[in-house]
């Protein structure tokens, strides 16, 4: 269960990535279509490079506290579930301990089931 949490987590995060650099790519192509004339491809522009990925930065940071955030309150959830769990089976134990020790103190055979009628 884990992989695939990692997975599509993986599959989330190449999807906007993917998003974000193709929407800083068109600011960048528009902006410098309005500043001056268009630099050639063979000479990045660092400074847009470095605020992309500081932007991308950021939204992973984000994304991972949302994640980690995620699965401790799922993990909050599952020890308060398992915690309910053990009471109601410790209640029940000891129900069936009092009831069979009651039936062996006495001597008495136990009730029959609900669906079957009793011994003639």
């Amino acid at each position: 269960m884990i992989w695939f949490i990692q997975i599509k987590i993986l599959k989330n995060l190449s999807t906007t990535t993917m998003h974000l650099l193709e929407k800083s790519s068109i600011k960048m192509n528009h902006g410098s279509e309005e500043k001056s004339a268009p630099a050639t491809t063979s000479e990045p522009n660092y400074q847009d490079l470095a605020h992309i990925f500081d932007h991308l930065e950021t939204h992973f940071d984000k994304k991972f506290d949302q994640i980690e955030t995620h699965l401790q309150q799922q993990n909050a959830q599952h020890n308060q579930d398992m915690e309910y769990m053990r009471e109601q089976i410790n209640y029940k134990t000891s129900n069936m301990l009092m009831i069979s020790s009651y039936f062996n103190f006495f001597s008495v055979p136990p009730p029959p089931p609900p669906d079957q009628s009793p011994l003639q």
